[in-house]
């Protein structure tokens, strides 16, 4: 279940980095992406440092159950 969650936050990171690269450049997907969600346009970098949390997190319990 957390890897699976690592990997959605994985494509959300990929995808508002994408966006904010491409807003403003006549990208519809870009420009309605940013519009919605301004401040993870502007730093999407704080979806990357959540997952590697995530990822860390499912490593660790991953771990601690073998």
């Amino acid at each position: 279940m957390l890897f699976m969650f690592a990997v959605a936050l994985v494509l959300a990171t990929g995808a508002f980095y994408w966006a904010s690269s491409n807003v403003n450049h006549g990208v519809y997907w870009a420009d309605r992406i940013c519009n919605e969600a301004q401040s993870l346009c502007g730093a999407p970098w704080w979806l990357l440092i959540a997952t590697g949390a995530v990822i860390a997190l499912a490593l660790f319990r991953q771990m601690m159950k073998a």
